[in-house]
């Protein structure tokens, strides 16, 4: 039954939305201001024929995630040496601080002044989840058990199996929310960077230039498609995570 509800639920909240944006539509009762759902979805259905659609979804889509995993790498080593060395943790700390204060707008307009515009996108979507993830993992390692630590040197413990049975699976507990949370939000930061450097074929792109045009159903189109698209991605995180899981029980298991 609670499987149930945790379906159910969400179809209310996205049901209430549709009605309340129905009910908003119909009453300022101008199309270039809030279209109607059933229109701005007929917009999407059409947007399914066009090659050009899938085009600008898969650049997107490349953008949030080669930034992601790029962020994600160099975050989890730089972390670990942090957390193995104060004064690395030090050096690196006025860097972190900058990248997670600096103004998202700021750091778009430097980047189209420095790179390519077809490149903003990558750096922008770096930059601003690179110190997220650092601090996340950081903040994960120093956290593993103490007790545990000091026990498994009193018991002699292999380092590998302290490594794999101790260190993994609390550093991931700990950062899974921010990994999956944070590569939704790299495809937002992906579609900010290519709606202002105008670089090439994108969500982002397709969206400036509905804008221009007062397209406003497009937009919307658009919006949602950006929406589903880091849903998926949170997704893809979460059932990663649950088959990593399944396969280390079994193994546990199988020990």
């Amino acid at each position: 039954m609670k499987k149930w509800f945790n379906v159910l639920y969400p179809l209310i909240s996205m049901a209430v939305i549709l009605l309340v944006w129905y009910v908003a539509a119909l009453a300022i009762g101008k199309e270039i201001l809030l279209p109607t759902p059933h229109k701005a979805f007929a917009q999407l259905v059409q947007f399914l024929t066009s090659e050009n659609f899938y085009v600008s979804v898969a650049a997107t889509l490349l953008h949030a995630v080669a930034s992601f995993l790029a962020s994600l790498i160099l975050a989890f080593a730089l972390a670990v040496v942090a957390s193995l060395s104060k004064t690395v943790e030090m050096l690196l700390y006025p860097f972190t601080v900058i990248l997670r204060v600096a103004p998202t707008m700021s750091v778009i307009f430097l980047a189209i002044i420095w790179i390519s515009s077809a490149d903003v996108p990558y750096l922008l979507v770096f930059l601003v989840v690179f110190p997220m993830l650092y601090t996340a993992f950081l903040s994960a390692i120093k956290g593993v058990d103490v007790d545990l630590k000091q026990m498994s040197k009193v018991y002699g413990v292999q380092k590998k199996h302290v490594l794999l049975h101790l260190y993994i699976p609390s550093v991931a507990s700990a950062v899974y929310g921010q990994i999956a949370s944070t590569l939704s939000f790299s495809v937002k930061l992906a579609v900010a960077g290519e709606a202002v450097a105008q670089g090439s074929m994108s969500l982002g792109f397709l969206m400036q230039k509905t804008k221009v045009s007062l397209e406003t159903g497009q937009l919307i189109a658009y919006t949602v498609v950006a929406i589903v698209l880091g849903f998926l991605l949170e997704l893809a995180v979460k059932f990663i995570a649950y088959v990593i899981k399944k396969v280390r029980c079994k193994y546990a298991k199988a020990d």
